[in-house]
């Protein structure tokens, strides 16, 4: 089930009365209040459940009390802004402008819903896009729907971590990579790996544990791969300068350490 509201909606000077009303007992805030209450409303669709949260969530944005936004929504039911016997019954507020409007909006969807139970309209049966549940099969149909968007996002999540264990399995490459660039000359990484008689990670590593293979990290790669048995075995750990901040060095240490 779908339960997308519409993006605007008309204002009704038939009410132009009770507005005022409720500008004289509250000042613009009322107005104001009363406005955002048709936002909300219009945003999911034709009614609104009134609750402590929307309650808090009003006072917090209009920075006023609980006790005043309650007092609000008390005066606009009272004013027939919004119909109290839904109110009273359900702790809903709509009316049959707002109803009306929606439908009208809506007319070019391929599905509009309506709860019975909410209704002060009488509706089309004719219209083969509007469907009327009742009350509970509308709550249980909703929760279906977000049953599934949290199956659905389940099994993206899922996806996520099977990438994510694809690109851990592949972070060899992008050290032979980086190497590359580092060592100023183009190689093919596939033409490394495929010769058993070097190991690049062996390599990398005698790097990470050579301040002066970190300090020389432009040698040329033949010159690594000539002097492999030498440089897997440490002949080189202990030559040279100490590096203490080196980019080569970080980068390699980023790329295991994710492993």
């Amino acid at each position: 089930m779908n339960f997308n509201g519409i993006q605007y909606f008309p204002f009704s000077v038939s009410d132009e009365k009770s507005l005022k009303l409720i500008e004289s007992e509250f000042g613009l805030q009322g107005y104001a209040i009363y406005v955002k209450l048709l936002q909300e409303i219009y945003k999911f669709g034709y009614f609104l459940e009134i609750n402590q949260d929307v309650i808090l969530l009003l006072a917090g944005e209009y920075k006023t009390s609980d006790n005043l936004v309650s007092e609000i929504i008390n005066a606009c039911l009272r004013r027939e802004l919004f119909d109290k016997k839904k109110y009273d019954e359900f702790k809903i507020i709509t009316s049959i402008d707002i109803q009306e409007n929606y439908l009208n909006a809506t007319k070019r969807r391929t599905k509009v819903e309506f709860i019975k139970e909410y209704l002060l309209i009488s509706v089309n049966k004719k219209l083969k896009n509007v469907y009327i549940y009742a009350k509970n099969v509308y709550r249980n149909a909703k929760n279906v729907y977000n049953s599934e968007q949290r199956r659905e996002n389940k099994i993206k999540q899922e996806e996520t971590k099977q990438e994510e264990t694809k690109t851990r399995e592949i972070k060899a490459n992008d050290v032979g990579e980086f190497l590359s660039q580092q060592l100023n000359k183009t190689y093919t990484y596939n033409s490394i790996y495929s010769n058993n008689n070097y190991d690049l990670k062996k390599i990398i590593n005698a790097v990470n544990n050579s301040d002066f293979l970190k300090l020389n990290a432009n040698l040329d790669i033949n010159w690594l791969l000539n002097n492999y048995a030498e440089i897997i075995t440490g002949k080189y750990a202990n030559y040279g300068k100490v590096i203490t901040n080196n980019s080569f060095n970080n980068k390699i240490n980023e790329v295991f350490n994710n492993e």
